[in-house]
């Protein structure tokens, strides 16, 4: 299996252990992207969680119901987002395959109001929550990297698309 199919084995056997213990969480970033806009690469699974910074000891634990951790309570603060990186073992029956999972905190009123108003995809049975377009976008501006601009153009132009029927695809 190769890594889209990881990280979708991965995403569906995190978002069913979020959903089962009541967390509040969506799907953010690259993936959140191409399933809104348009595909694009990425090697990980980026979530947005609601939780405080003190409860991420909790969260491994939570984890280690279902997943073998390589590596966790891995946190990174940046200007606008607290990042808890997670490494898991693929839940996949290969033995040397690993997902990156990055959980952003939402500490930020943006973050939190992203929360409040997920779409809603059933994948394989499984309930996922995916920020909004317009939530992305703004999460997307206060991290302001180059990619995150790739990513703002994309989802601008997928609304642009949806909202003008006479605007033809390319």
């Amino acid at each position: 299996m190769g890594v889209a199919g990881d990280l979708f084995d991965t995403l569906k056997f995190l978002c069913a252990l979020l959903n089962d213990e009541h967390v509040d969480y969506c799907l953010i970033g690259g993936l959140a992207v191409a399933i809104l806009a348009k595909p694009r690469a990425t090697e990980d699974i980026d979530l947005l969680i609601l939780i405080e910074e003190q409860q991420i000891p909790s969260l491994v634990g939570l984890l280690k119901k279902r997943f073998k951790i390589i590596q966790g309570q891995n946190v990174m603060h940046f200007k606008n987002a607290t990042i808890c990186r997670t490494i898991l073992a693929s839940p996949s029956d290969e033995k040397d395959g690993i997902v990156v999972v990055d959980f952003l905190l939402a500490d930020h009123d943006t973050y939190r109001e992203t929360l409040r108003n997920p779409l809603f995809l059933t994948v394989d049975g499984e309930k996922i929550p995916v920020a909004r377009p317009e939530s992305l976008i703004k999460m997307k501006e206060l991290s302001n990297r180059p990619q995150d601009l790739i990513d703002i153009a994309a989802l601008k132009e997928a609304q642009n698309d949806q909202s003008d029927p006479t605007h033809a695809k390319r």
